[in-house]
């Protein structure tokens, strides 16, 4: 029997050592960029800014909320019924989880 773990391994390590450094080299050019606007003396933190980013944050945390619950439903779906299409099941239930969150989202940003 042929050892599968050699197979798996390289790609994996590939994946994560390119989103490491991704990773790194976002938060690099993020820091370049704050230095750079402190020296011009720009403000980093206007009250403007701080609202879009709460609600940008809000927005998509709603959003990922509402897609891991579809994940849930289909999974729970799919290992009850026989006759579940998984990938279409799962990709509409993705689909319209995504939208019923981003339709909370709109309606909470309204009541604001």
């Amino acid at each position: 029997m042929e050892n599968y773990q050699t197979y798996y391994g390289f790609p994996l390590l590939v994946l994560s050592s390119l989103s490491a450094f991704l990773v790194f080299f976002y938060l690099k050019t993020k820091n370049k960029e704050r230095m750079t606007m402190i020296k011009k003396g720009v403000g980093l933190a206007n009250p403007e800014s701080l609202t879009y980013l709460r609600e940008s944050v809000l927005s998509k945390a709603i959003f990922l909320i509402s897609i891991g619950l579809g994940v849930l439903i289909a999974r729970v779906l799919g290992e009850n019924f026989e006759t579940f299409d998984n990938f279409a099941s799962y990709l509409s239930i993705l689909l319209v989880s995504g939208g019923i969150g981003l339709l909370v989202y709109y309606f909470v940003s309204q009541k604001k």
